[in-house]
């Protein structure tokens, strides 16, 4: 059915019904929430590319590490209603993302005042074996940790 003209516009109910609702604020911080973690998980994945395709100096290994650290943790250090939850995290994957997290908060954005240099306060040992980059598995043996075996 053709739209109505009055005086060369359309007719009140026509505009209506030709005009997108407004979402919800909380719609528009779904979309937020979910758009920010692409953008943060896609750029992740071009850094880890980059990093496996590319020998490095310890340095820029470094740097690259802690770039690559931020991106992976930024969705999830986000104010409540924007922020992944850790049900989106799948069970197989929870420990390793929980050290991640505590390795970012530790390590790069907070620093305790009593912060010795060179002593990492976590137990997260990410180790890189030229192209090959991966967090080593650590078991509690009594009250220290060690590597895995």
């Amino acid at each position: 059915m053709p739209a109505k003209y009055l005086a060369g516009i359309f007719d009140q109910k026509t505009i209506e019904a030709m005009m997108p609702s407004i979402p919800s604020r909380t719609e528009r911080l779904a979309f937020w929430r979910d758009e920010y973690a692409l953008d943060s998980f896609t750029v992740l994945q071009r850094l880890l590319a980059f990093m496996l395709s590319e020998p490095q100096r310890p340095q820029m290994r470094s740097w690259l590490t802690v770039s690559a650290t931020v991106l992976y943790a930024r969705p999830f250090k986000q104010w409540p209603e924007v922020r992944l939850a850790e049900d989106d995290v799948p069970i197989k994957y929870r420990e390793v993302h929980k050290e991640v997290l505590k390795y970012r908060d530790k390590v790069i954005a907070h620093r305790d005042p009593t912060h010795i240099k060179g002593c990492v306060g976590n137990e997260l040992p990410i180790v890189s074996e030229g192209n090959n980059i991966f967090i080593q598995r650590r078991i509690r043996d009594g009250g220290d940790m060690r590597a895995a075996s």
